[in-house]
């Protein structure tokens, strides 16, 4: 087993002891709303109204904006708990790989 793979156990085992709806919630609300943010922010700096108040209002208390965090959030949402999933599948390979590894060592290297 590779050395990266036994991190990956690690690291997951650890991310899995904190639950999967903590991670959820956590990763749809930090990128759910610092993405749609940035996004706006970049466009106010490219229209050139980066230092205009009116405009900053326009952009971020406008119910436009709210909609695009909405959909945004949703999204991430959706990708969280697919991350999840696929992360949980891979995590479940390698310990099963990381087990016929240690049925092979115990079996060919008995002392």
């Amino acid at each position: 087993m590779l050395s990266r793979e036994r991190k990956y156990i690690e690291v997951w085992e650890r991310k899995q002891g904190r639950g999967k709806w903590q991670y959820i919630v956590l990763t749809t609300v930090s990128w759910g709303l610092i993405i749609p943010f940035v996004i706006k922010l970049f466009a106010l700096a490219l229209s050139g109204d980066i230092w205009n108040e009116q405009a900053w209002k326009k952009t971020f208390l406008d119910a436009g904006y709210l909609i695009f965090t909405a959909y945004f959030l949703l999204a991430v949402f959706a990708y969280a708990l697919i991350m999840w999933q696929l992360a949980l599948q891979k995590y479940r390979q390698l310990k099963e790989k990381q087990k016929e590894e240690e049925r092979y060592q115990h079996r060919y290297y008995r002392h």
